[in-house]
C-alpha cells in the first residue's frame, strides 16, 4: 500500500482522470476510484478534512451533491433516483480528494494535465471526423460531417464545451511558455472549426464571446493582430452559417424563424413542474418524469391540436421525452430552491475573487459552465458531471477562506 502514498501516483491518476474526461471513456472512472483509494490509504484525515473545511467552494459542491442524494427519499421512482445518485459520485469525491490535498500539484503537473486534456479532446474530434467521413463514402451526404452525426456517444453540447474550453486551455499553456506559439495558434484553429462543424449554438456564441477576448487581451500590445484573429473568427462562422448544405446552416434558419426549437415549450412545462414542489424539489427521480407527463397533457389535450407548430413541438418533446435542456430549471425542479440558490452561489460568487486575482482562466471555465447550463442539462449526463466536477475541483483548489461576499 506504500505505492499509493507516491505523490507521482497521485499526479498519474490526475492525469488519467483528465484524459479519460477528454476522450470520454471509462478509464476516467477507473481514475477517480484509484484517487479515492489513494485518499484513504494516505490516512491524515485531520489535515485534509481542515483543508476542505477552509475551502467553502469545494463543501458547497459536496452539499449539492448531498441534496440530490436526499431528494431520494420523497421520489416516486426510486430506481431512476438512484441512477442519478451513482451519476453524480465525482461531485462528492472529486471536490473530497482535490480541495483537501492543495499542494499536490505543481504548476508544471498542472500544464501537463491542461494539456493532456486539450490533446484528448483533440484525439475525440478527429476520430469523430474519421468515423463521419467513413460514413460519408457510403452515404454521400455532407450532412455528416455536422451536428450529432460528427459525435459518437457523446452529446453534441458537451463534445463542443469540451472543445471550447480546450481552446482556452491552449492560449492559457501558450501564455505560461509550456507550449510554442504555432503548436497554440493550430490548436485553437482547429478546434474552432469542430466547435463549428458541430453545430452547438450556444457553444458558438460562447466561443465567438471568449476568443475575441482572449485574443486582444493576449495581443493587448499589438491591437491589429488582436483585431485580425477576431475579424478571421466571425469570418469563419458567417462562412459555416452561409454553407446551404452545412447543417448549421439549417439549423440557423430554424432558429431565426422559431419553427424547430422545442425549448420555449419546454421550459414553460419545467416551470409547471416546478410549481408543484419549489421549496424542496419533487425529487431527483421523479422530475424528468413530471416534465414528460406536462408534454403528454397537452398532447392529449384536443384544443391544442389546430395549433400546429407548437402541437408538433410538445409532440416531439413527449416522444423523445426531453430533459428540462437548462440546468438551472432541472436542478430548481429537482431539489427545489435551495439546490438552485446553491448551483449560482458556486457559479457567480467565485468570480470576483477570480477577477481581483487576474486569475481568468477560472473566469472563462465559469462563464463556460454557466452559459451552457442555460439551454442543456449539463449534469445529467456523464460527460457535463465529470467536466464539471473535475476542473472546478482543480480550478478553485486554491481559494481560501478570503473569497468575497
Amino acid at each position: 500500500m506504500s505505492f499509493f502514498k507516491n505523490k507521482q501516483v497521485y499526479f498519474f491518476f490526475i492525469l488519467l482522470a483528465a484524459i479519460g474526461i477528454g476522450l470520454q471513456i471509462v478509464i476516467y472512472k477507473i481514475a477517480i476510484f484509484g484517487l479515492l483509494l489513494q485518499w484513504m490509504v494516505e490516512k491524515d484525515y485531520k489535515k485534509k478534512l481542515n483543508e476542505l473545511k477552509s475551502n467553502h467552494y469545494a463543501v458547497g459542491l459536496m452539499i449539492f451533491y448531498m441534496l440530490y442524494a436526499i431528494s431520494f427519499f420523497w421520489s416516486e421512482n426510486k430506481g431512476v433516483a438512484i441512477i442519478d445518485i451513482i451519476l453524480k459520485t465525482p461531485i462528492l469525491f472529486l471536490p473530497l480528494i482535490i480541495v483537501s490535498k492543495p499542494n499536490s500539484l505543481s504548476l508544471k503537473q498542472i500544464n501537463y494535465i491542461f494539456a493532456s486534456f486539450i490533446f484528448s479532446v483533440l484525439a475525440l474530434n478527429f476520430y469523430c471526423l474519421v468515423d463521419s467521413f467513413l460514413t460519408y463514402l457510403n452515404t454521400h451526404n455532407l450532412n455528416e460531417f455536422y451536428y450529432h452525426k460528427l459525435t459518437v456517444n457523446t452529446h453534441t453540447s458537451a463534445q463542443s464545451m469540451f472543445t471550447c474550453f480546450s481552446i482556452v486551455l491552449s492560449v492559457w499553456l501558450l501564455k505560461n511558455r509550456f507550449i510554442s506559439n504555432w503548436l497554440s495558434y493550430l490548436v485553437v484553429f482547429v478546434q474552432m472549426i469542430f466547435v463549428l462543424m458541430l453545430s452547438s449554438r450556444m457553444q458558438i456564441l460562447i466561443m465567438a464571446t471568449i476568443i475575441p477576448s482572449y485574443f486582444i487581451f493576449y495581443y493587448s500590445k499589438n491591437l491589429i493582430l488582436g483585431a485580425f484573429y477576431t475579424a478571421l473568427i466571425f469570418f469563419l462562422a458567417y462562412l459555416f452559417i452561409s454553407l446551404p448544405s452545412s447543417s448549421l446552416n439549417h439549423r440557423y434558419k430554424k432558429t431565426i424563424s422559431g419553427t424547430s426549437d422545442p425549448r420555449e415549450i419546454i421550459w414553460s412545462s419545467g416551470l409547471d413542474v416546478v410549481k408543484q414542489n419549489w421549496l424542496f424539489g419533487v425529487g431527483s427521480g421523479d422530475a424528468k418524469d413530471l416534465l414528460v407527463d406536462q408534454f403528454s397533457n397537452v398532447v392529449l389535450d384536443e384544443s391544442n391540436l389546430n395549433q400546429t407548430v407548437k402541437s408538433n413541438k410538445y409532440k416531439q418533446a413527449f416522444i423523445l421525452k426531453y430533459n428540462f435542456h437548462n440546468q438551472y430549471l432541472q436542478t430548481f425542479a429537482a431539489i427545489g430552491i435551495f439546490g438552485l440558490m446553491l448551483l449560482c452561489y458556486l457559479l457567480f460568487s467565485p468570480v470576483l475573487f477570480f477577477i481581483r486575482n487576474k486569475d481568468y482562466l477560472c473566469v472563462l471555465f465559469l462563464f463556460i459552465i454557466s452559459v451552457s447550463f442555460l439551454t442543456e442539462s449539463m449534469l445529467e449526463r456523464q460527460a457535463g458531471v465529470s467536466f464539471f466536477a473535475f476542473f472546478y475541483s482543480l480550478l478553485i483548489r486554491p481559494v481560501i477562506q478570503n473569497t468575497p461576499s
